[in-house]
């Protein structure tokens, strides 16, 4: 059974429209963060809102509002007027709503007024919340304390590649690209949106990967408001930006205050134009300071050429008028060197003489010696060696009597003489396929027998016959190399 007492669900859509109606009679200020905007083709514009919490980021609530389009045109421009942006996604609004119970839509709430100052404080204040953590962390200044380069000619850029603040830092510094071997890539990031942090650190970390080859990193962006500029007061990107490893140079255009990225980069300009003329006056001054040791440096070159050529005309004349004298000095010199040279090796041969026909006399006497006693020595040598060979010659000769006579034994011939006959088979030609009735031929020693198969019994006659003669063979191989010297 239902119980006694219950309502409809339009009757307590009903009560909770009179108690909200009752509750909120006049309009609210309500701080808030847009969570998603939309404008209607009839004007109007429909708002999502949410809070967060701090410290984990959690959703805590979300509410829908709406701006009619008789009210919404009026706080749009007065907005953007105010703060240089417009009213999107992400951004902090203090609201002036009344609150709204449909019963057939639920709760919402209708936006009357919007206050552009709280926008623009509350970002001054999450930026000094910013830089309040990055010198916490011990970051602030550390992308500042890198040497910048004496002349960065390699330089990565990140910006939007279609963007006008890009296109005019490349036409500002075309000159020097072409003069002084600049070498410049784009690695194309979002300058400005939700997604702008995360492109913006991603382009950081390609080019971390090729940290070796650059010298500098650009990061530049054209003129815009101050909201339009928030991505570069954001904590993770001031944070990657004061810790990389390469200076950073910042060309953000601004229309009153530096960014928190601005404030942690090596070295921060206006806008990217700025950028470009910086760069390129690194390279122009030291030119000129070039082109201004030079002037110096030519008057002191010359008059070094003209004192050292001085010094090399006296020093040829010099040397012309000693020539002469030099020459003859020197073959004096050689000569009484060489007539010297002469004398001492006369004296050398006259000394020796005696000691070398000596030693050429001993020397013969030795040769004649030893040509005497050669015969003797291969007379004897040859009488005890023919014994030797003659009883080699003769076992040789026994050897070859001997297996001789095996080969004889190996005729058929000789077995013939002993009794034994050669068979020859049929038109078969294999004596082991010999059948019962076939016709064979005998041959004996002094006659031919024709015979006809009238048994065949399967024997084997001489079952060892091949292990025999292969053990007969190894016995006299080993007998022979025995008989060997």
């Amino acid at each position: 059974m239902p119980p006694a007492n219950y309502l409809q669900l339009h009757e307590l859509a009903e009560r909770i429209h009179n108690a909200v109606e009752a509750q909120f009679q006049l309009p609210l200020w309500v701080v808030a963060e847009v969570a998603s905007i939309t404008e209607s083709a009839s004007g109007h514009c429909y708002l999502e809102l949410t809070e967060f919490d701090e410290k984990s980021r959690t959703q805590l609530t979300s509410v829908r509002a709406i701006i009619w389009a008789n009210k919404y045109s009026e706080l749009r421009s007065f907005f953007e007027v105010t703060t240089h942006t417009t009213l999107r996604k992400g951004i902090q609004l203090m609201l002036r709503v009344r609150v709204e119970y449909s019963v057939r839509y639920g709760l919402a709430l209708q936006v009357i007024d919007i206050d552009p100052q709280y926008t623009v404080g509350e970002l001054a204040l999450q930026r000094q919340r910013t830089l309040e953590q990055l010198e916490r962390d011990g970051v602030l200044y550390m992308n500042r304390e890198l040497p910048f380069p004496e002349f960065p000619h390699h330089v990565a850029v990140i910006s939007a590649a279609r963007a006008a603040g890009y296109q005019d830092f490349c036409h500002q510094l075309q000159g020097a690209v072409e003069r002084y071997g600049i070498q410049l890539k784009l690695f194309p990031a979002l300058v400005q949106g939700d997604k702008a942090v995360e492109s913006i650190a991603h382009a950081l970390d390609l080019i971390f990967a090729e940290e070796e080859y650059w010298d500098i990193v650009v990061i530049i962006r054209g003129g815009g408001g101050q909201m339009d500029l928030s991505c570069f007061d954001a904590y993770e990107l001031a944070s990657l930006v004061a810790q990389f490893p390469l200076p950073i140079v910042t060309g953000i255009g601004h229309e009153r205050d530096v960014s928190v990225v601005d404030l942690v980069a090596n070295v921060s300009l206006k806008t990217p134009t700025a950028v470009a003329a910086y760069l390129e006056n690194i390279f122009v001054e030291a030119e000129n300071e070039l082109f201004v040791k030079l002037r110096e440096l030519i008057p002191l070159l010359l008059n070094y050429t003209t004192e050292q050529t001085e010094v090399l005309s006296t020093l040829a004349n010099t040397l012309a008028r000693n020539k002469e004298n030099l020459l003859t000095t020197h073959k004096l010199c050689l000569l009484r060197q060489f007539e010297a040279s002469s004398l001492r090796f006369r004296a050398l041969v006259e000394q020796y003489s005696p000691r070398i026909a000596h030693f050429a006399d001993r020397t013969t006497l030795v040769a004649q010696n030893l040509l005497r006693q050669y015969p003797v020595q291969v007379t004897h040598l040859f009488t005890e060696i023919r014994p030797m060979v003659q009883n080699r010659l003769q076992q040789l000769e026994l050897q070859f009597l001997h297996r001789l006579l095996i080969l004889q034994r190996l005729d058929p011939r000789f077995a013939l003489k002993h009794g034994f006959a050669i068979v020859q088979a049929g038109n078969k030609g294999s004596l082991s396929a010999l059948t019962v009735g076939e016709e064979i031929r005998l041959y004996t020693a002094l006659r031919t027998v024709q015979a006809t198969v009238s048994r065949v019994v399967p024997q084997t006659l001489f079952p060892n016959l091949n292990e025999e003669c292969e053990s007969q063979q190894e016995w006299l191989e080993t007998l022979y190399e025995k008989k060997e010297f």
